[in-house]
């Protein structure tokens, strides 16, 4: 027994065969997903292996919180979307250029360039939500700044809406 202590480690070339030998024999990536199946709409990647390899991941799982944040911001978007055009009749302009293009149209272009193009941004964001931007702020943290954002317009808002307009 004395003896095994000072045995040499089996080369690495064994640990490899080792682990061949272990996996499947049958690959599972063999036969195709049916993209109509119950399972492939779940997702199955909600993390990434590797510490390292977090903030250039994309997952098809997300977590519940992120799903709120966003549907807050779209939430918040449609309330900006409303009080805008409240706002509008009470003689307020539309200081974004291109929110004011589309108010020329009507309110209802308006309204939905409004609710698309945050959906989009939204999505943006939830998609690279591990990544960092400009490699200082996490996309986690952009989206908690764009609630706080646009909770300081809401209640700008409101405040015009309620207050300074009678």
């Amino acid at each position: 027994m004395e003896s095994d202590k000072h045995l040499p480690a089996p080369p690495a070339k064994l640990d490899s065969q080792l682990a061949a030998d272990c996996r499947r024999k049958k690959d599972r990536r063999s036969k195709k997903t049916n993209p109509l199946s119950p399972t492939s709409w779940q997702g199955h990647r909600s993390a990434s292996r590797r510490t390292t390899d977090l903030a250039k991941s994309y997952f098809d799982r997300y977590h519940p919180s992120l799903l709120a944040l966003c549907v807050t911001l779209l939430l918040l978007s449609c309330g900006d979307a409303f009080l805008t055009l409240r706002l509008m009749q009470h003689g307020a302009v539309e200081v974004n250029p291109i929110m004011r293009f589309f108010l020329e149209w009507n309110d209802s272009a308006f309204v939905i360039a409004k609710v698309t193009l945050s959906s989009f941004g939204i999505v943006l964001l939830a998609a690279h939500y591990h990544f960092k931007w400009i490699r200082i702020f996490r996309v986690s943290h952009i989206l908690h700044m764009l609630i706080v954002g646009y909770l300081i317009l809401f209640s700008y808002e409101l405040y015009l809406l309620f207050v300074v307009v009678p």
